[in-house]
């Protein structure tokens, strides 16, 4: 895919993850990897209402017990 001047900066979890299921969604548009990061430990994976139900990354509230999580960049 030619060098644009629209590309953005995108962290992806989940399925989206490098060798996940739905990587192709990424791959399809020229998703390019940069690395690997992990998030501050306070964040937890969630369901999000609906059919199929789809994650989401939410910050947990102050004093509660949360993760760092696992991205890719």
């Amino acid at each position: 895919m030619p060098e644009s001047d629209d590309r953005v900066e995108l962290v992806v979890f989940g399925a989206h993850l490098k060798g996940g299921p739905l990587v192709h969604q990424l791959t399809d548009l020229g998703a390019q990897w940069s690395g690997e990061i992990d998030t501050a430990p306070r964040y937890r994976m969630t369901l999000l209402p609906g059919e199929p139900p789809k994650p989401a990354v939410t910050r947990v509230p102050d004093g509660k017990p949360g993760a760092a999580l696992k991205a890719h960049v």
